[in-house]
């Protein structure tokens, strides 16, 4: 009982790791395309990456979705 327990729990670790990797490999990304958008791009340019994907550079001045507490 006691070695099924650790087996299990070794997996649980070892899975726990490959997505906390995901995660920050994924923040990593998206943090690297942020600044070069920014420094690489002017206001308003777009680059075709696809047919159904473009990345369009723009500043948002709120918080998510370009929502203000105070106007």
């Amino acid at each position: 009982m006691k070695i099924v327990n650790k087996n299990l729990m070794r997996k649980q670790q070892t899975e726990g790791r490959m997505v906390a990797l995901i995660v920050a490999i994924a923040l990593i990304i998206d943090q690297i395309i942020k600044l070069s958008v920014k420094l690489g791009m002017r206001l308003h340019e777009s680059i075709h990456v696809a047919d159904w994907f473009y990345i369009y550079f723009t500043e948002n001045n709120g918080m998510a979705f370009g929502m203000e507490i105070f106007n």
